[in-house]
């Protein structure tokens, strides 16, 4: 009968598996902060300081399979539009930009700019208005994300084989 060899074996593995997750998400949290400080003269106003939101609940799940290690990260709805960016075109739904309103405390404000009640019919408005800019001009994508996975994806190949090398100088020595 086979040896099925477990985790403790494979500990130079396991560390190699959360080295690229760990760095992933870091970068991811770093990259975004550095794209909203460059993108707004006050780093506490930007054009991605709601996405920030998203890089809070980024996180990921390891799954293990017969003979496959399965890692899924996941974050907010919208993490997914901040880092791959919206070409002109179609408006986005108009709850999501509702929901995005609540979330980050935008004041609606009159002709004159005076700020004024959030009702449920100016909130409605405000959506709309936003999601119409959205449709009409788009976003530009920010591969917060995309980069760092991709950066050390590249690398994990090279690192997952020496980590196997080491593990089994380690187990059959």
């Amino acid at each position: 009968m086979a040896k099925f060899l477990t985790t403790k074996e494979f500990s130079n593995v396991a560390r190699a598996e959360d080295r690229f997750r760990f760095g992933v998400l870091s970068d991811a949290r770093k990259n975004l902060a550095m794209k909203r400080r460059r993108t707004s003269p006050n780093p506490n106003r930007g054009s991605y300081t709601a996405a920030t939101n998203s890089t809070k609940t980024l996180s990921y799940s390891l799954k293990s399979k017969r003979k496959n290690l399965d890692i899924q990260f996941s974050m907010e709805y919208y993490g997914y539009w901040v880092d791959q960016g919206r070409k002109p075109g179609k408006q986005p739904p108009p709850k999501v930009i509702q929901e995005w309103i609540r979330k980050k405390p935008i004041r609606p404000r009159d002709k004159r700019g005076r700020y004024i009640a959030k009702t449920e019919a100016t909130m409605n408005s405000l959506a709309y208005l936003i999601g119409r800019s959205i449709g009409k001009y788009g976003y530009k994508k920010t591969r917060f994300f995309s980069e760092p996975f991709e950066k050390r994806y590249r690398k994990l190949g090279d690192d997952i084989r020496s980590a196997i090398m080491r593990d089994f100088d380690i187990y059959f020595t």
